[in-house]
Order: structure tokens, then C-alpha cells, then sequence
């Protein structure tokens, strides 16, 4: 699948410009979990085929591409540029657990106070009520943060309601903001070993995705690759 490098700056301001001139766009990002269930869930599929944008949010993914580092970006890298210059842009973050996501409000409203963010946490965020279907409608940025691939589910599902916002899949980065999770350090980013830290702080979570998942993944492309040659020699 394509991927689309950018830096967070960049990313930034296309989702400032964006959603300022009203002007739809669905950004998606792939890490090697997302790789893997790229191949693996039709839906995820779905939603990054049709997205405007994929940014590359994972070390082996921007190796695999020969993509420079600093044009590898994840969710918190690029919000943490768009914050101090949103005012009064009108964000909506679903997802996270209610305490989680009344946090991660409170820490932007005190840190960016002329942006507008408003928390729904993923349980609410999972039922489409009136009151759900107004937030969208006032919001110029739709943030959903459920784990791949609920959220690339959700925002398939709705996406009738999202035309003309500045859209993304942001994983569990509202975790961050609320203080329930801690970002690895940055020189273990630039060698591509965070999920190193992460394992450590939630092993029981994480084993299966770091340690079993790239061989899944091995498996899969390994046939695919030889699915595709074979059907290149009956044709």
C-alpha cells in the first residue's frame, strides 16, 4: 500500500489549512501492527486505501520504504505542533475510557485554551445518539482513538457524517495527554526501539503484537508473494 511521508510540521499544516477552509480529508497512518492488519482485516483495508493521507508511524515501515526518519510521524507528533497554533479551531477527540478522556480534555483546554477540544470517550463514542451527532457537527477536527481497527471500523461506518472535517485515526495518543501512558524516550524513537518500553510497561498487552505479530506478518507476505507467482505463471 502507499504511504504518504510527512513531517509533523507538515501534517500540521495540512489538517490547520484544511480545517479552516472546510475542506474534507481522511488521514490514516500505518505501523507494523497496522501492516499486519492491513492484510489481515478487509475493513482496515478499506479505510487506508481510501484515505487522503497515510502517514508512516513506525520505524520498519519507513526502513521497508527507505523513508528518513524524520518523515516517520505518529499521532502525538503532529497534534503536539497543531495545538499551540489551533486557536479556535474546534476539535473532537472519541475515544479513550471516560477518565482517560476527561483528562486528556482538561490538559488541552489548560494548555491550549483558544482551541476548542471536546472529550467523548469510547464507550459514548460507540453509540451514535443526538447528542454525539451534534458534537460532530460543530467540530471542524474528528480525532477517534479506539485501536486498530475499531476505529478505522467506526469512521467507515460514519463517515456519511464526517464529510468536510479534517478526519484521523490517532490510536491511544489521548492516553498520553491524560497521563495514563508515557511516551518512550526520544533517542529510543530514533532508533526504532520504543516498542521496547512499551513491552516493558505493559507485557501482558503487548507480547502478542511485538513478539508474534511480525512473523504472522512474515506468513502472510510470504504467501501472498507466492499466490501472486503462481497466478503470474497460469496467466
Amino acid at each position: 500500500m502507499e504511504v504518504t511521508p510527512l513531517s509533523a510540521s507538515e501534517t500540521a499544516a495540512i489538517v490547520l489549512e484544511c480545517a479552516r477552509a472546510g475542506e474534507g480529508i481522511v488521514i490514516g497512518n500505518l505501523n507494523l501492527h497496522g501492516a499486519y492488519v492491513f492484510h489481515t482485516n478487509p475493513e482496515f483495508r478499506e479505510f487506508c486505501e481510501s484515505s487522503d493521507l497515510v502517514l508512516v508511524d513506525g520505524a520498519p515501515i519507513a526502513w521497508a520504504g527507505r523513508i528518513p526518519t524524520t518523515l516517520r510521524v505518529g499521532s502525538t507528533d503532529w497534534i503536539d505542533v497543531l495545538m499551540p497554533i489551533a486557536g479556535g479551531l474546534r476539535i473532537l477527540a472519541i475515544g479513550g475510557t471516560p477518565d482517560s478522556s476527561r483528562r486528556a480534555e482538561l490538559h488541552m483546554r489548560e494548555h491550549f485554551p483558544d482551541a476548542d477540544w471536546t472529550g467523548v470517550d469510547g464507550y459514548r463514542g460507540t453509540e451514535m445518539g443526538s447528542e454525539l451527532r451534534a458534537k460532530i457537527a460543530q467540530a471542524q477536527v474528528v480525532l477517534v482513538g479506539m485501536g486498530m481497527p475499531l476505529q478505522e471500523r467506526w469512521l467507515l461506518q460514519h463517515r456519511d457524517l464526517l464529510e468536510g472535517k479534517v478526519v484521523a485515526n490517532v490510536g491511544g495518543c489521548f492516553d498520553y495527554y491524560a497521563g495514563v501512558q508515557h511516551l518512550a524516550p526520544r533517542w529510543m524513537g530514533r532508533f526504532g526501539i520504543e516498542w521496547l518500553y512499551r513491552l516493558a510497561r505493559a507485557p501482558r498487552r503487548l507480547a502478542n503484537r511485538y513478539l508474534m505479530e511480525p512473523f504472522k506478518l512474515a506468513g502472510v507476505l510470504i504467501l501472498r508473494r507466492a499466490e501472486s507467482r503462481r497466478a503470474a505463471a497460469e496467466s
